[in-house]
């Protein structure tokens, strides 16, 4: 009893206001009705909206009658730690996903058998639908269809419906393809979706699209839902796409107890389906609406929070609060703007940047790198590495350890005779060669001690087995390619070791008689370099068109391409695939070891997108320039502006901002503007630091 008296004492209303700003204050206090808050960066949004839900408790209204749905399970867990601390314990406070599956088998109780796609299966029956089994689209982009299918389920498109083929025709008005047409997108969507339910398969997806139907169409379970809430409470709703809103405003349209919460200028989630247009409708079409502005920031420094100013001054009319942040910390903080020649010596500046901020005391916790798109971590990845600086990779994976960077690693650890297991399985069907599991099965069971992994291939693919004419064919291509990589592996070594002892060795022939392998120290050896290795491989196994067919070609959320030719720039900078392999084994061993320190304090690398919602006291932010940021494959610009606001309001004491000189896109390094975010928000040639020193190779 004592508990619970004290728990009723914290839930005292003058308790529940103390030390709050007027906003804020409205917030807590607001009682039925519509209300629309505008909760810039750091503005305490989380502490008003946590004291609005034990507020209502406090006027009568169970905590079960209030419904507060927000976009993570991050977000939802610290609203639902702090409504615990208060002692509110049973609020409905949980993510858009969770809400729909939590409908679903209440209402239908079928969905309980139904298997959850956590595993993206849904992918590959997509892929399937358009294979050879299915449509036979052999052009199909996967990235394409995927994102409209997506879209599609965003929008309360059903497969089958003229909603359906709206979403295709506008698609393809935006991109004009020969390949890809409205009736074959519109056509995949329900092949996929029929595959879909005869496998009774349930994506997170259809938990939101067929609880809207279920809405829809089912007076009374929508009756017994919005009678179940008498309070709605909408948070992130600039990132929410249509069919959550509406899912919304169906729970909250009989009793007509709607807030709606967010920030338009952080809305960064278009590509996902996201409307922020709807914080622009909700004053007419919920009439009359009290609009609440939360507009002082107790994050960021004052020079954080003017450039940020600056930067949404630059903003569409509409998609940002519509009036300045004030800085409410009353302290200064440090912006600084670095150029650098390239990626990796951005990356070298970032390292030392973060090494004196721990020396001076600060935490590597409180440390984080973000950048644009998932290629850029490489460089300062491998320079926290060289200067043993801590880290976590945030929503993605080291560097040297995503699929298509250990793809092409694994002909090189073939090609100079170090290669495991793992590394024959990998590349032997990447790409795809018809070689399948009972295939390699055979091909490791018949593999004897000390023998190379390519022969025991060879033989098991040519002794009669009964592997079809193109699969023995695909083995010697694959083998071919393989000893193509160790003449090279071979040439260099001789090369380089000839050189090492005499001159007049590289012209003498080998113990093993091979003269014909030209050994002038003077000859060029670019060709057997690890990067021009590389470049073969990738030719060879046309691993490109591989890449993008499996994905879908490059676009702003799809960076696999852009990662093989960041690995090809990488190798740049060793003469032997000796040396890039000690060099890469070195940085995983070391990568893998900080992931598993127990120790927490470690700096943080992620993308601007994930970035969204966390907070550091420094933060350096990397590759602001055009064709990065804003990216050059971008179809909305705000978007992106919005993308480097939520990046600088990240920071709270320093913010690092730096631009790169040039870069590689493609098989060419170029020359790259800063971007014009930059001038934007006032940072354009303030404080500009001088460049870091060219890192040696």
């Amino acid at each position: 009893m004592a508990q619970v008296r004290r728990k009723k004492m914290m839930l005292d209303p003058e308790t529940l206001i103390e030390g709050l700003n007027p906003e804020q204050r409205a917030v807590v206090e607001a009682g039925e009705g519509s209300y629309l808050v505008l909760a810039g960066a750091g503005a305490g949004k989380t502490r008003a909206l946590v004291h609005r839900v034990a507020m209502l408790n406090t006027m009568g209204v169970g905590a079960r009658e209030i419904l507060a749905v927000t976009f993570s399970k991050k977000a939802a867990d610290e609203m639902n730690t702090r409504l615990r601390a208060l002692g509110v314990g049973a609020a409905q406070v949980g993510t858009w996903h969770a809400l729909a599956y939590r409908m679903l088998r209440e209402e239908r109780r079928e969905f309980e058998e139904w298997e959850i796609d956590d595993r993206d299966r849904f992918k590959f029956i997509v892929k399937d639908v358009l294979g050879w089994q299915g449509m036979k689209w052999d052009t199909a982009d996967l990235t394409v269809v995927l994102n409209y299918i997506g879209l599609c389920k965003a929008r309360c498109a059903e497969a089958g419906t003229p909603a359906a083929m709206a979403e295709a025709e506008k698609l393809w008005e935006e991109n004009p393809c020969n390949q890809t047409t409205p009736r074959l997108l519109t056509e995949a969507y329900q092949r996929a979706t029929s595959a879909q339910l005869q496998r009774r398969l349930l994506t997170f997806d259809d938990q939101l699209l067929w609880t809207w139907r279920l809405l829809q169409d089912d007076a009374e379970a929508r009756a017994r839902w919005s009678g179940r809430f008498r309070f709605v409470l909408q948070d992130e709703a600039q990132d929410c796409n249509p069919v959550q809103s509406e899912i919304a405003e169906m729970l909250a349209r009989p009793h007509g107890n709607y807030m709606m919460v967010g920030d338009p200028a952080q809305s960064i989630y278009g590509f996902r389906g996201a409307a922020p247009e709807k914080f622009t409708a909700f004053e007419d079409e919920w009439a009359p609406v009290t609009v609440i502005r939360m507009n002082r920031n107790y994050r960021s420094g004052r020079e954080v929070i003017e450039a940020a100013n600056r930067l949404t001054a630059s903003m569409a009319e509409g998609t940002h609060l519509g009036v300045g942040m004030i800085a409410e910390r009353g302290t200064n903080a440090r912006i600084e703007v670095v150029s650098a020649d390239s990626m990796d010596d951005e990356g070298e500046g970032v390292a030392l940047e973060f090494l004196a901020a721990n020396a001076g005391g600060m935490r590597w916790k409180d440390m984080a790198c973000l950048y644009r798109t998932n290629a850029q971590s490489r460089g300062v990845e491998e320079a926290c590495l060289r200067n043993r600086i801590p880290y976590v990779v945030i929503g993605g994976t080291n560097f040297y350890d995503r699929r298509e960077v250990k793809d092409l690693l694994a002909y090189l650890r073939l090609g100079a005779e170090r290669a495991e297991w793992d590394d024959v399985k990998r590349c032997m069907n990447a790409p795809f060669r018809f070689l399948g599991k009972a295939f390699q099965d055979r091909v490791r069971s018949a593999h004897r001690d000390g023998e190379d992994w390519v022969e025991t291939t060879l033989r098991v693919a040519t002794g009669g087995g009964g592997l079809q004419r193109r699969q023995v064919q695909a083995v010697e291509g694959w083998a071919d390619i393989i000893d193509g990589v160790r003449r090279s592996v071979i040439i260099r070594e001789r090369h380089a070791a000839a050189a090492a002892r005499d001159p007049m060795d590289a012209i003498r022939p080998s113990d093993d008689g091979e003269n014909e392998i030209p050994m002038d120290p003077t000859a060029d050896v670019r060709p057997h370099m690890p990067a021009a290795i590389l470049e073969r491989i990738i030719a060879d196994t046309d691993y490109m068109k591989y890449i993008t067919r499996d994905e879908g070609a490059e676009t702003v959320e799809n960076n696999r391409v852009s990662n093989v030719r960041e690995l090809v720039r990488a190798s740049e900078r060793f003469t032997s695939v000796g040396d890039l392999l000690d060099y890469i084994d070195q940085t995983l061993a070391a990568a893998r070891a900080a992931k598993h320190d127990e120790d927490a304090d470690r700096v943080t690398l992620c993308s601007l997108h994930r970035s969204k919602g966390l907070e550091w006291p420094f933060v350096s932010i990397i590759g602001v320039n055009e064709k990065i940021l804003p990216h050059g494959r971008a179809t909305d610009i705000e978007e992106e502006r919005r993308l480097f606001y939520v990046g600088i309001t990240r920071a709270q004491d320093i913010l690092r901002v730096s631009h790169v000189r040039s870069a590689a896109f493609g098989a060419r390094v170029v020359n790259l503007a800063p971007s014009e975010f930059l001038a934007e928000a006032g940072l354009d040639t303030a404080n500009e630091s001088p460049t870091f020193p060219a890192l040696e190779a």
